[in-house]
């Protein structure tokens, strides 16, 4: 995605800025799925730390408190039993590759 995205538009273009700004607004938009936010994260880090330092760095804080609230909702559901174990796998599985993207793109960022 790297090539392409540099290939076809330069770093200053509106296209880039365009692609930056959604894959950011998808990161930022709660009521997108955990599925949603892990595909931008990935291609967010596809295109180096710029888009990095443009889309998550800035609202990681913002950013991992929306994961842990994710996690809280899910425990939430799962003991009251309205939500399935196979669904609540694959959703604490979604959040923990979110977590691990973002540790292994900078662990800096997460370890005190």
């Amino acid at each position: 995605m790297y090539k392409v995205v540099n290939r076809w538009c330069h770093t200053d273009s509106k296209l880039h800025l365009d692609i930056l700004q959604k894959l950011g607004s998808v990161l930022l938009d709660g009521s997108n799925s955990l599925r949603n936010h892990y595909g931008a994260l990935r291609a967010v880090c596809a295109l180096g730390y710029a888009a990095l330092d443009y889309c998550l760095w800035p609202h990681l804080e913002q950013y991992l408190s929306f994961l842990d609230i994710m996690r809280v909702q899910l425990e939430i559901r799962k003991n009251k039993m309205v939500l399935p174990a196979a669904s609540w796998l694959q959703q604490n599985a979604d959040i923990m590759e979110i977590e691990g993207t973002i540790l292994v793109r900078y662990p800096k960022r997460l370890v005190p």
